[in-house]
């Protein structure tokens, strides 16, 4: 698009599109609505590749998984369909604008409960540096708990896990 900036969030960067000969018949492109629609559980995605290597996918994903339901197949058409009236706009549209920051905010409450906690970090990051690594496109936190593991003697991140489950009653994914 004309001058589209390929960096930003309003378009997208297509390796496709780079200017590379033979790229387009070499790419393929595989993408789905959950997180750039929040349309998570739905279940709807796409493939872009050349008929031949589209033709062999889905060969393969018709034996694992069945069709997307006609109404998720609709409202994906309509989350498409927000980026075409809105082309001046970031992606999906102002409702998936204000879902993204209400996103930011519960990840940055999460983040800031666990810093009060303490014994917690949050691993170095390029993106923050010193600071610690919020997650940028999804809302998991990866703390660090080695020294939750020291303190309470455990073996492992499993064993702490167990422990908590067991003590507190909360459940974790090690």
């Amino acid at each position: 698009e004309e001058g589209a900036d390929s960096g930003s969030d309003a378009f997208p960067a297509s390796f496709a599109s780079c200017g590379v000969e033979g790229a387009l018949e070499r790419s393929i492109t595989i993408n789905g609505f959950s997180k750039s629609f929040a349309m998570t559980g739905w279940r709807v995605g796409y493939l872009a590749a050349p008929e031949s290597i589209a033709k062999a996918a889905a060969k393969v994903q018709s034996q694992f998984t069945s069709g997307a339901s006609s109404i998720a197949q609709f409202a994906a058409a309509e989350a498409l369909a927000i980026c075409e009236e809105e082309p001046s706009s970031v992606r999906g549209g102002r409702d998936v604008q204000d879902m993204v920051e209400e996103f930011r905010k519960r990840r940055d409450y999460a983040c800031e409960r666990f810093e009060k906690i303490g014994g917690i970090q949050f691993p170095y990051s390029e993106t923050f540096g010193a600071e610690r690594c919020k997650p940028s496109g999804a809302f998991y936190l990866f703390p660090d708990v080695s020294s939750w593991i020291a303190d309470t003697k455990s073996e492992s991140s499993d064993e702490l896990c167990m422990r908590i489950l067991k003590e507190a009653g909360v459940a974790l994914v090690p």
